[in-house]
C-alpha cells in the first residue's frame, strides 16, 4: 500500500535473490529480517528509523522477545542514533521494562488516558458446551442476535476450514481468513464482509489485531485463545 500510494520505494526481498534490493522502507517480521540479514540481503548501515508495531506482542511474547531484541541491537551496532518508535494499544509492565533496555533514559513516551481506551457497552458472555455442539451454538447466536454478522476466532486453520464447511453446507454465507490467505484476498474478503455480503467470517489470530469494522455487534472465540511460549508450548490466553 505504501508503494502504491506514496513516493516511497518498496521491493520484495527473497532469500534466494542473488543481488541486494534497494528500498526506502523495509516491512518485515523480526524473524524474517534476522534471516535476511544473515544472508546479507539487508544492510543496516543507512537505517535511520526502526518502527515496531504491536510492541506488546513482540516484547510480551517470549517466542519473539529474543528475536526482536537481537534485531534492534544488531542495527544499533551498525548505526548510531537510529530512532526507535514503538506502537501498542497496551503496555504491560514486562513490555515497558524490555523496551527501556533498548532506548535512552530521556526517550519520549506518548500515552492516551486509560478512560480514552475503554469501550462502553461491551458485554462478555461465555457458553459451556462440547466441541461437537459449537456449530449449533453459533447458529443459535446468529438467530438470537437478529441475524447479525459474526466474526469467529479459532486457533487453527484446520478448525476454521472445518467450521466453514459445516456452515456453508447449511446454506450460510461464510468465508475464512488465515495465515495462508494472500493479503489481496484478505482485503477482498473484508470488503465483502463490510458490505454485509457475508454472515460469518472465520479467522485465526492473523485477524485479531488492527481491523476496523464500525458496526460489529458480535465476535466469538470458538476456541480458548492461546499464545506459544518460548519453549514452543501453548498457554491459554484467557
Amino acid at each position: 500500500m505504501l508503494n502504491k500510494y506514496t513516493q516511497y520505494s518498496i521491493t520484495e526481498i527473497k532469500k534466494e535473490d542473488k543481488t541486494p534490493h534497494i528500498g526506502q522502507v523495509i516491512i518485515t517480521t523480526p524473524g524474517k529480517c534476522d534471516t535476511l540479514y544473515k544472508f546479507k540481503k539487508l544492510d543496516f548501515t543507512n537505517i535511520k528509523m526502526i518502527v515496531i508495531d504491536e510492541a506488546d506482542y513482540f516484547f510480551g511474547n517470549e517466542a519473539d522477545l529474543d528475536k526482536t531484541t537481537r534485531l534492534i541491537k544488531q542495527i544499533d551496532e551498525k548505526k548510531e542514533g537510529v530512532q526507535k518508535l514503538f506502537f501498542s494499544a497496551t503496555y504491560p509492565d514486562n513490555v515497558t521494562e524490555a523496551i527501556k533496555k533498548l532506548v535512552p533514559l530521556d526517550c519520549v513516551s506518548i500515552r492516551l488516558k486509560t478512560k480514552s481506551l475503554t469501550l462502553t457497552g461491551v458485554k462478555q458472555l461465555h457458553y459451556i458446551c462440547r466441541d461437537k455442539s459449537k456449530f449449533e451454538v453459533i447458529e443459535d447466536l446468529f438467530n438470537e442476535f437478529d441475524n447479525t454478522q459474526i466474526i469467529i476466532f479459532v486457533n487453527t486453520k484446520k478448525f476454521a476450514e472445518m467450521a466453514h464447511r459445516h456452515l456453508t453446507k447449511r446454506g450460510y454465507k461464510a468465508s475464512i481468513i488465515t495465515g495462508n490467505v494472500e493479503p489481496e484476498e484478505r482485503d477482498r474478503i473484508m470488503d465483502k464482509f463490510r458490505k454485509r455480503e457475508l454472515q460469518f467470517l472465520f479467522a485465526t489470530n492473523v485477524l485479531s489485531r488492527g481491523i476496523d469494522i464500525s458496526d460489529m455487534k458480535l465476535m466469538v472465540n470458538l476456541d480458548i485463545p492461546f499464545i506459544i511460549n518460548k519453549d514452543g508450548l501453548m498457554d491459554a490466553d484467557c
